[in-house]
């Protein structure tokens, strides 16, 4: 008799749980849903920049542009790979690795003075050696 009592309570619990549970994720849905409803309006909103009307989806696209060309950010292959991703573009692995490697050389370069030559020599022909593998296939 006893452990009918507890799985009668326990059940009962687990019901509570499940509908609180139930009740969270909707409020997360609703939370998503106004978020992505407030973005897609400031994404559809013109705005004035440099003289000229942008939308927010042309602004967006400029800022993400100009992170990808900027190898001196952090973010810039992430950048690249998001604008192959959106535009349908994606990289092969053997356009990855040689994204890295131009990205890898470009901070060398950077960083010239504080790394020995042969480094950026060896960078330098790593890079070579996947832009012919590249023209190759």
């Amino acid at each position: 008799m006893l452990g009918e009592h507890t799985r009668f309570t326990s059940g009962e619990r687990a019901a509570e749980n499940g509908q609180k549970g139930g009740q969270r994720t909707q409020a997360r849905i609703a939370h998503k849903k106004a978020l992505r409803k407030a973005l897609q309006g400031l994404m559809d909103g013109v705005y004035m920049a440099d003289g000229e009307k942008l939308t927010g989806a042309d602004i967006l696209a400029l800022n993400l542009f100009k992170i990808a060309m900027d190898a001196k950010n952090k973010n810039s292959v992430q950048a690249v790979r998001l604008i192959l991703e959106i535009t349908g573009q994606a990289a092969s692995p053997l356009t990855e690795r040689r994204l890295m490697a131009e990205i890898e050389l470009l901070n060398a370069k950077r960083h010239e003075a504080s790394r020995p030559g042969e480094e950026l020599q060896r960078l330098d022909n790593i890079l070579s050696r996947l832009r012919q593998e590249a023209k190759e296939t």
